[in-house]
């Protein structure tokens, strides 16, 4: 094997791990979320972002935004983060949106909506 193709290889595995790390954060932020664990999901989010995950990023500036008001914690990112992420989240890269999944199935016995059809 020559020389080029191992730096070749060496750079794919490093690509990979890369990939890899941030995505452990995603998923222990998203575990983190679901269970009510706001500051420690944050945290994730946080360092995701900071490597490059679009996902992460737009989550981050949602709860750097709302953190007062929906999850009654403050968080700080500095300028540039919140400028990269902002342009990280605008990208059209990122996980492929999940498939939708009604909340609940429909109650039998539920009485029907009581609003006219627009004609």
């Amino acid at each position: 094997m020559n020389t080029l193709s191992r730096i070749g290889i060496c750079i794919c595995l490093a690509a990979t791990a890369w990939t890899a790390r941030a995505g452990d954060h995603f998923d222990q932020a998203v575990a983190e979320y679901r269970n009510g664990r706001y500051p420690s999901a944050w945290g994730h989010f946080y360092m995701a972002a900071n490597e490059g995950d679009p996902d992460a990023a737009r989550v981050a500036l949602h709860m750097l935004r709302y953190g007062p008001l929906l999850y009654g914690g403050y968080w700080d990112a500095s300028s540039d983060e919140v400028a990269d992420w902002t342009r990280l989240a605008a990208s059209s890269k990122g996980r492929l949106p999940p498939e939708f999944q009604p909340a609940r199935p429909p109650v039998a016995g539920v009485r029907a909506s009581h609003r006219r059809a627009k004609s």
